[in-house]
């Protein structure tokens, strides 16, 4: 008399969700932080260094995210970029950053960090006449 037992396996995949933070342009600091995993799950696989690390700028140059294998990151706002230093009260611009979330045996999935610079009216020159 034989019996058999069968056992399926099903693999866990990451699921990585999309991330957003905003920064004011000539705010103090000039940096954000947060971390793009608390939102995210790394499945049964789990791996003590799900992000990719590493240090990026996008063509634009608004800003400068630092992001750490743990998720958690840094972005530095360039507020010298004409394009950052030319907004005013009301209007945004955006910084995206796509990354891919690893588990431990090496399934992988994608999301994206939005950052939104919002503007801030500079105060007019100063002028003094004699």
């Amino acid at each position: 008399n034989n019996d058999s037992l069968d056992i399926l396996i099903t693999d866990s995949k990451p699921v990585a969700t999309g991330d957003i933070n905003n920064i004011t342009e000539d705010a103090v600091p000039n940096t954000v932080t947060g971390n793009v995993i608390t939102n995210d799950t790394v499945g049964a696989d789990s791996n003590a260094t799900p992000v990719t690390a590493g240090t990026f700028t996008n063509a634009a140059g608004y800003g400068t995210l630092v992001l750490n294998s743990n998720g958690t990151y840094t972005y530095t706002l360039n507020n010298s970029n004409a394009a950052v230093n030319g907004l005013g009260a009301g209007q945004s611009l955006t910084d995206s950053f796509t990354y891919t979330l690893t588990d431990g045996d090496g399934s992988t999935t994608t999301a994206t960090l939005v950052i939104t610079i919002n503007g801030n009216t500079d105060g007019g020159p100063t002028v003094t006449i004699p």
